[in-house]
């Protein structure tokens, strides 16, 4: 598929090579007849009525320019070269870019748009609109529904996501900061639950942050207010049983137990 070519004024070769390919009518009419559909060397050489050298010396111009390539085919004959179109549009940028002046470029990503993971029990999702999937289901974590997770939880393992890169041609980055809301994950909640959360950013280990504990009943500014109604819920039926639990057994209170998620 073609695609579109872009140069500023500090592709100063870049840009030679691409004038020195486009200065000639029989290279135009070979980048013409290569939009029409790919041909080998000897259909060009015939269709413009240029010797097979000429030709091949057009061709090599233009492959060096990138705006073609010539892949190898073998055929009954022996193998031939096949030359494809490799560039749609161009665009040159003439103004320079002022490299001193600082930019910014940011971005969002769903907690639940991650691109893998690997997560144990206890894990889970959930949405604004309620909980994603079932409990401890690993499989869960694979909906569709995911991309519209506020919260992520699980005991061990890893989310990986992939950002764009809003970086322009030729610009070096000289900073990236992350923000995020994590704690740990503890069967239950304990808010006494100590958990090593570490970055890695291509590969590299940026820091690890260790959480004091889980704390899944404090409110925070993304938690998703569906998982606190839920919870909120959770806690009224759980009231309840304990209350249906100590009439059946004459007044005697037993113990009832539940699972939850730490925030990310």
């Amino acid at each position: 598929m073609a695609k579109n070519m872009q140069y500023d004024m500090e592709s100063e070769e870049n840009i030679v090579l691409l004038g020195k390919a486009l200065a000639s009518k029989e290279r135009l009419e070979i980048l013409k007849l290569l939009h029409e559909k790919n041909r080998i060397i000897g259909e060009i050489a015939k269709e413009l009525h240029l010797p097979v050298s000429s030709t091949a010396f057009h061709l090599k111009l233009l492959e060096e320019a990138d705006l073609i390539r010539i892949e190898q085919q073998t055929g009954t004959r022996g193998n031939t070269k096949l030359c494809i179109s490799n560039v749609g549009r161009i665009s040159i940028d003439l103004i320079k870019r002022n490299t001193e002046i600082r930019e910014i470029f940011s971005t969002e990503m769903p907690v639940g748009a991650y691109s893998s993971c690997l997560v144990t029990p206890t894990c889970g999702l959930c949405s604004r609109e309620g909980q994603i999937g079932h409990d401890d289901a690993e499989y869960c974590f694979y909906f569709p529904e995911r991309m519209h997770a506020g919260m992520v939880w699980s005991s061990s393992g890893y989310l990986e996501y992939k950002f764009a890169n809003g970086v322009p041609k030729n610009r070096k980055a000289e900073k990236v900061s992350f923000s995020m809301e994590v704690c740990s994950e503890a069967p239950g909640y304990k808010e006494d639950w100590k958990s090593d959360i570490t970055v890695w950013i291509n590969g590299i280990d940026c820091g690890t942050f260790t959480s004091p504990g889980d704390f899944e009943w404090q409110s925070t500014k993304t938690t998703a207010t569906s998982f606190e109604d839920m919870m909120s819920k959770f806690k009224q039926t759980s009231e309840d049983k304990m209350s249906d639990l100590k009439r059946a057994n004459g007044g005697e209170s037993r113990g009832y137990s539940r699972r939850g998620g730490a925030r990310k």
